[in-house]
């Protein structure tokens, strides 16, 4: 086919049709958040992958090792203390209408943050072999009985707003549940 051809099927089809429709893509920018936690909801336990950026610490303090708290804070209460007190009121996980759900950490280390597509939130497949540090952490959450809903609260400060820029996704049997978003407040999500 020649180029008159070609343009003239062009400007056929704008002219007959209609009515034109576009694909909106919404960015959020919500994977390129100080901090990134995913959450995998499986058969018997909530996994949460936390990368927290160095503004989001203080959010996320009672989750650092002993070390590290007594040098940043002035405060001689234990880790076993500390982390009971982010289960249930810093960054509490409810399933149904129980109280919050008590899990433990199963990884904490520095590492890089991981680098991720712009639109999907994948990590991309060629990650730098340089960039910006994070607190990595992996917490287990065990599940009981079948829940239909999980919902989570965010780290806040006293007026209840966020304490924290965090960007979430989350996962269900390993399926999407949701695309990366902000958690800017508290969420229920449904796991039917």
């Amino acid at each position: 086919m020649n180029r008159v051809a070609v343009a003239v099927s062009v400007w056929y089809c704008l002219l007959t049709t209609s009515k034109l429709r576009a694909d909106a893509v919404v960015v959020t920018r919500a994977m390129s958040a100080p901090t990134i936690v995913e959450f995998f909801v499986e058969r018997n336990k909530l996994r949460v992958e936390l990368e927290i950026g160095s503004t989001d610490l203080p959010a996320f303090r009672n989750l650092l090792p002993d070390s590290v708290y007594r040098r940043l804070y002035q405060d001689s209460s234990t880790a076993e203390q500390r982390l009971a007190q982010f289960f249930r009121q810093d960054f509490p996980f409810r399933f149904d209408q129980s109280p919050p759900a008590v899990g433990k950490v199963t990884r904490l280390a520095a590492r890089q943050r991981i680098v991720r597509d712009e639109l999907k939130g994948q990590p991309i497949p060629d990650q730098p072999t340089e960039g910006e540090l994070v607190v990595y952490a992996e917490l287990a959450v065990p599940i009981v009985d079948d829940p239909s809903t999980l919902t989570i609260h965010p780290p806040s400060d006293d007026q209840q707003r966020p304490a924290a820029s965090i960007g979430f996704a989350c996962y269900h049997m390993d399926l999407p549940v949701t695309e990366f978003r902000y958690l800017a407040g508290e969420e229920t999500l449904n796991l039917n």
